[in-house]
C-alpha cells in the first residue's frame, strides 16, 4: 500500500548454485513458509532450470512467482541461434502454462530485455537490481570516524585493458588521495603494488565492511569493462545513490532507467577518467526521495508489472508429488539437450 514493504529472504544454496536437483524437504520448507499467504516469490538471478520448480510452487500455494533472467553466457549461447531461440520460447510458454498463468518473466537490464525481444519475439519487462541498504545507526558510525578518507574504486576489468591504463594514470596523477581498490586480480594487483597511495580490499567483503567502505569514502569510482557489462544492471552504483555518495562510472555502462539522471552520476570517458582531478570533485546533498532505488521501487516496478500481465486467479488444484517429480525431471532433461546443444554450438564454431 506504498507505507510497508516487507522482504523475506529465502536462497537456499541448491538454487544459488545451477542445481541439478532441489530436494521435497526445501519445497515443503517454503510452501510452509508461504502458507495461505498472498505474495510474490522473487528469483533474482533466475535460470532456465529453475522454471518448473517456481511453475510446482505457483500452483501449489497462492503465490506468483517472478523469474529474472540475468545475462550469462549460457543464456546467450543458447538464443544465438534461431533453433536455440525457438526452444527457449517453447520452454517458457510451457513453463508459463504449467504455472497457471501465474509465473513472471523478467530481465535484469533494458538491455537484455531488447536482446531477448529482437531473437525470440516476446517482451521482458526489466527488473534491474536495486538497493536494499540500510543507513548506518549513530553507534556504527562513532566507530567510523577515524577512518581517513578515502576514495573507493570497484574494479571488474581484465589484463591488459584499457580500463586498467586508465586507473593507473587516474592514481599517478591524484597522488595527494587514498584509493581503496576492490575486484583486481593478482596480475593486475602487483601490477600497481608500488604506487604509495593504494590499499588493497579482500576480494570477498561482509556486508558490514561494505556499508562501512561506502559510508566513510569520499566518492566512489566504477572501472567495468563495458564490454562485458552491457546488458548487467549493477548493484553497487545503486548502493552509492542511495549513500549520497558522488559517483563516476565509465561511459557505455548501462545505467538502469530508475538511476538515469546526471546529477546523480558523472559519466566518464577512459581519457577524462586518466586526466580527472579529484580534489575538485564534490559530493552531491539531498537526493529526491522519488528517485531513489530502494526497496520501495522495487515493490511499486512488481505491482506494476504484474498489473499490466494480468495474472489469472490462483488454480486451487494441489499438484501431487508424483507430478512434481515429473515436472522436475522435464527440467533436469531440458538442461542436459541445452547442455549437449551448447557443446554442439562451440565444437563446431
Amino acid at each position: 500500500n506504498g507505507n510497508e514493504v516487507w522482504w523475506l529472504p529465502w536462497a537456499p544454496t541448491s538454487l544459488r548454485t545451477r542445481p541439478n536437483f532441489v530436494s521435497w524437504k526445501k519445497i515443503k520448507e517454503l510452501t510452509n513458509l508461504v502458507g495461505d499467504e498472498d505474495g510474490v516469490l522473487i528469483d533474482y538471478e533466475g535460470r532456465v532450470s529453475h522454471m518448473f520448480l517456481l511453475s510446482y510452487i505457483t500452483r501449489s500455494t497462492n503465490i506468483l512467482a517472478l523469474l529474472n533472467f540475468h545475462y550469462t553466457s549460457e543464456l546467450s549461447n543458447f538464443t544465438n541461434s534461431k533453433l536455440g531461440a525457438f526452444l527457449f520460447k517453447l520452454t517458457i510458454n510451457f513453463a508459463n502454462k504449467l504455472s497457471g498463468q501465474r509465473l513472471f518473466f523478467t530481465t535484469e537490464s533494458d538491455q537484455l530485455s531488447l536482446e531477448l525481444k529482437k531473437k525470440i519475439s516476446q517482451d521482458f519487462p526489466a527488473f534491474p537490481a536495486f538497493s536494499v541498504l540500510e543507513q548506518p545507526s549513530l553507534s556504527e558510525v562513532e566507530n567510523w570516524k577515524e577512518e581517513k578518507n578515502f576514495i573507493w574504486v570497484i574494479c571488474r576489468i581484465s589484463n591488459n585493458s584499457a580500463e586498467m591504463e586508465a586507473l593507473e594514470s587516474m592514481i599517478e596523477r591524484n597522488s595527494s588521495s587514498v584509493f581503496l581498490i576492490h575486484g583486481l586480480n593478482e596480475n593486475l594487483k602487483s601490477r600497481i603494488s608500488e604506487l604509495h597511495n593504494i590499499i588493497f580490499q579482500e576480494m570477498f567483503v561482509s556486508l558490514e565492511n561494505y556499508r562501512k567502505s561506502l559510508f566513510t569514502c569520499s566518492s566512489v569510482i566504477l572501472i567495468y569493462d563495458t564490454g562485458m557489462y552491457r546488458n548487467h544492471s549493477s548493484g553497487r552504483l545503486l548502493d552509492s545513490i542511495m549513500f549520497e555518495k558522488q559517483l563516476i562510472v565509465i561511459e557505455g555502462m548501462p545505467i538502469p532507467r530508475h538511476a538515469v539522471n546526471l546529477d546523480l552520476v558523472k559519466v566518464l570517458t577512459l581519457n577524462e577518467l586518466s586526466s580527472i582531478d579529484l580534489s575538485e570533485t564534490s559530493k552531491r546533498q539531498d537526493l529526491e526521495s522519488r528517485l531513489l532505488p530502494n526497496a520501495t521501487w522495487a515493490v511499486k516496478e512488481l505491482s506494476k508489472i504484474i498489473t499490466t500481465a494480468n495474472p489469472r486467479a490462483a488454480d486451487t488444484r494441489v499438484i501431487p508429488r508424483s507430478a512434481f517429480k515429473l515436472l522436475w525431471m522435464g527440467s533436469l532433461l531440458i538442461r542436459l539437450l541445452s547442455s549437449a546443444y551448447l557443446r554442439f554450438i562451440k565444437i563446431f564454431s
